[in-house]
């Protein structure tokens, strides 16, 4: 394992498909996922710039933080993710919003389903990822 600042560790790479801007043709592959050690909090490094390969995306602060559960599946954090795309905020709140933020799994591919933030307005979200652990 390559030890990676802050005590995050390299924990393999995914491939990550956009489906907030595009259809599921907007991806890419070998992302980083990061884990922090002696937890079960895991990070997606930075996705939306090597999909995009866009300066909003900012590999310090747009980053998607989950936690791995012993069964597999996974847990988001809650609350605002502090990721700006666009003008778009992502948002995660399964208490309130539970028919819209959720995620599911098969084996190693992972769908989570959250909100945008525009201004005042909510909209639907989805991001895929397929982990190559």
């Amino acid at each position: 394992m390559t030890v990676l600042c802050a005590g995050w560790v390299d924990a393999g790479t995914c491939t990550f498909y956009d489906l907030i801007f595009s259809d599921g043709d907007a991806y890419a592959t070998d992302v980083p996922i990061q884990h922090a050690g002696g937890t079960n909090k895991y990070r997606i490094v930075s996705p939306w710039w090597y999909v995009w390969h866009e300066s909003e995306a900012d590999a310090s602060t747009d980053n998607v933080t989950f936690y791995l559960n012993s069964d597999g599946t996974i847990a988001m954090d809650e609350g605002d993710w502090g990721i700006n795309l666009w003008g778009y905020g992502l948002y995660y709140d399964s208490t309130n919003y539970g028919d819209y933020c959720y995620t599911t799994n098969t084996d190693n591919y992972y769908e989570v389903h959250h909100l945008l933030t525009y201004g005042t307005s909510l909209y639907v979200g989805q991001f895929d990822f397929e982990w190559n652990k």
